[in-house]
């Protein structure tokens, strides 16, 4: 697992920790590869542009929603699963994704 993901995975209460670590990142790119990212991911916290505190409202509503990123590595490259949940209710969007670039941007296909 690269420096990053370990950094990521962390889970840091403030913002400042994250903030260094994106600098970093924009001088040296994160070693990330595909493999890095498999796994269910559900959001925990956001923060917008500039601040220095988490939005509670906007992660509290996407968390009360089950918002979650499935992300599984196939020899054909990446499968994603991006879903929110209402009640008995799913919307979900499924189909192929890449890694591109040095700070990888996920991309859906």
């Amino acid at each position: 697992m690269s420096a990053a993901m370990e950094a990521l995975t962390a889970e840091p209460t403030q913002a400042a920790p994250l903030l260094a670590l994106e600098r970093q990142v924009r001088r040296g790119g994160t070693g990330l590869q595909a493999e890095d990212l498999s796994g269910c991911w559900q959001l925990q916290r956001i923060w917008s542009r500039g601040s220095q505190r988490a939005d509670g409202l906007s992660g509290g509503l996407l968390r009360a929603l089950a918002a979650r990123l499935e992300i599984s590595a196939t020899p054909q490259g990446l499968r994603l699963r991006n879903a929110v949940t209402l009640g008995g209710l799913e919307l979900r969007f499924e189909g192929p994704g890449r890694l591109q670039g040095s700070r990888p941007l996920l991309l859906f296909s």
